[in-house]
């Protein structure tokens, strides 16, 4: 082998070792950025997952919520118009007993002492005292227990019974109706029954 065959040689071992060395420089380089890159990438992605995830666990929360409250709602509803039910059901009976008492011999004694409650009440003398239509048959007994002529009226308002009055001069009233002492239950049922919503 001839110098110049061996400085060829030389020549080209040495640009293939400077080549090598620098592939493998490019190949950490490489390496290197493509560390980098997989790592943003991956940040990048993380970010976007979680951003993804945030997303569709508050479109969740938020679908539940407002299912949550449509169901509420639609409980107190339903409570409401249960609870209007045992109500209504509840007066109708009372209202049922109500009119066995007036029909019974009771009744006349209840309106007459309901009518001598009123007269120790109001002492005046413009007082007018009020009864259902049908209880004005019961009008002799109460002035005669009362031991006066007083005026006596029928009243379309009162609709269960019982007696109320009114001093034309004062403006007083007394009342002692079942539809008062009824009306008076109502509330004391409404607030006593547990049945709140």
């Amino acid at each position: 082998m001839d110098s110049s065959a061996k400085s060829t040689k030389a020549f080209i071992d040495a640009i293939k070792k400077l080549a090598a060395a620098e592939c493998k420089k490019i190949d950490e380089e490489t390496y290197v950025i493509k560390r980098q890159g997989l790592k943003r990438l991956k940040k990048e992605s993380k970010g976007t997952y979680r951003e993804e995830i945030n997303y569709e666990v508050n479109r969740i929360s938020s679908e539940r919520n407002i299912s949550l409250s449509e169901m509420t709602e639609n409980s107190k509803r339903e409570l409401v118009g249960l609870r209007r039910e045992l109500f209504d059901k509840v007066f109708e009976n009372v209202g049922k007993e109500i009119e066995k008492y007036v029909g019974s011999d009771k009744y006349r004694n209840f309106l007459i002492s309901g009518a001598e409650e009123i007269s120790r009440t109001l002492t005046g003398e413009g007082i007018v005292y009020y009864v259902r239509e049908a209880d004005l048959c019961y009008s002799d007994a109460v002035r005669k227990a009362l031991g006066k002529d007083i005026d006596i009226r029928a009243d379309g308002t009162i609709k269960f019974g019982g007696i109320r009055a009114e001093d034309t001069e004062t403006g007083c009233l007394a009342d002692n109706t079942i539809d008062s002492r009824l009306e008076a239950q109502k509330d004391w049922f409404v607030q006593n029954s547990g049945l709140k919503v």
